[in-house]
């Protein structure tokens, strides 16, 4: 469960030099269902994920609207009104996208009561050419 427990040998620290630093990004355990924003400075911008069976997702930007944003943003409690639909990458990182074919029309309460198209369990959505979803909400 910790880093500090796993085992190691000491023979190979004399290879090491600064280009074979190792690192380790950790996150907490996310709730499906969840939405959060990510790539911004700025709390109400960011390229929107979802947790979908333990794993932090994307959305592909494929069909991605301002309704479908208002539709985020009521979801992380702030107002639908005003809602922007953001395209492309705001982040770069290996987050799997997933979830594609948005298409809500205003009135959900949340990502998933909107027709969406949602891969099998492990397997990333390779259609999207333009890249991700993200909003910013006002």
């Amino acid at each position: 469960n910790k880093l500090a427990d796993c085992s190691w040998n000491s023979y190979y620290l004399q290879y090491c030099s600064y280009y074979d630093i190792a690192g380790v990004h950790c996150e907490g355990d996310c709730t499906d269902g969840h939405v959060r924003l990510r790539g911004s400075y700025l709390k109400r911008l960011g390229r929107v994920e979802v947790c979908v069976n333990g794993t932090w997702t994307t959305i592909c930007d494929e069909n991605w609207d301002d309704v479908d944003a208002s539709v985020v943003c009521q979801q992380l409690e702030y107002s639908s009104y005003g809602a922007l639909a953001a395209y492309g990458s705001l982040i770069s990182d290996d987050y799997p996208t997933r979830i594609y074919g948005v298409n809500c029309t205003g009135n959900e309460e949340n990502i998933f009561n909107c027709p969406i198209h949602l891969t099998s369990k492990g397997v990333e959505y390779t259609g999207c050419a333009t890249g991700d979803a993200g909003v910013f909400c006002q």
